[in-house]
């Protein structure tokens, strides 16, 4: 069916906002409210559709008021860009500072270690009434299960591994940073203890 020829052009406020350039702030100031409302096309149960009358909106867009406020706006986003735009570069400049170094223990004693701490782990989790493996760890025990406790003990009790991450909880480019450092570590576990390059590449692989 064919629009009349009277019918007043609409328009959506998804189109305002991407082909327009308006933004909440703008609508919160010029549009309180839309012209008209209708049932979401796509979903019965979605918001309803809310449609603004296009005239009125080119003449909102030719006032001095609109003009500079979307100015303004479009400051504030640029200063909010440059701020985050900081932000990635000082957690990178933080990321190319951090030095890895990982401790040679004998492998004997590294599964020793390994396992008294992961038994320590256990028994803390039992008194917290936090669920636990079960198992007991010992030089004995499966040695796919030894190397993966070995690696987690590395990683976490022989680096910096939770300072870092502490470092950079709640800032920009966190996610970012967690990846490099366990890339890193692993990788540095992987070239000081051959015997666990397998393990490495697995738990780098599986998060």
């Amino acid at each position: 069916m064919k629009k009349p020829k009277d019918a007043t052009p609409m328009i959506t406020k998804f189109r305002l906002k991407s082909e327009r350039g308006w933004t909440d702030n703008l609508f919160k100031i010029f549009l309180r409210s839309p012209d008209l409302v209708k049932p979401n096309p796509n979903h019965r149960s979605g918001p309803p559709m809310q449609l603004f009358n296009l005239e009125r909106i080119e003449a909102i867009e030719k006032t001095e008021e609109f003009k500079a406020q979307r100015e303004i706006t479009a400051k504030r986003k640029e200063a909010a860009e440059r701020a985050v735009e900081t932000k990635w570069e000082m957690m990178q400049q933080y990321l190319d500072a951090i030095e890895i170094r990982i401790p040679i223990l004998d492998r004997a004693e590294l599964i020793e270690r390994a396992c008294e701490h992961y038994n320590d782990m256990q028994d803390w989790r039992a008194v917290e009434g936090r669920s636990t493996s079960g198992l007991k760890a010992t030089d004995d025990s499966d040695p796919k299960f030894l190397e993966r406790i070995c690696v987690n003990y590395l990683r976490h009790c022989l680096t910096n591994y939770e300072d870092h991450l502490d470092e950079m909880s709640g800032k920009v480019g966190f996610s970012q940073g967690y990846r490099e450092v366990r890339c890193r570590i692993f990788s540095e576990i992987s070239k000081s203890y051959e015997w666990l390059a397998e393990e490495c590449k697995w738990q780098q692989e599986d998060w």
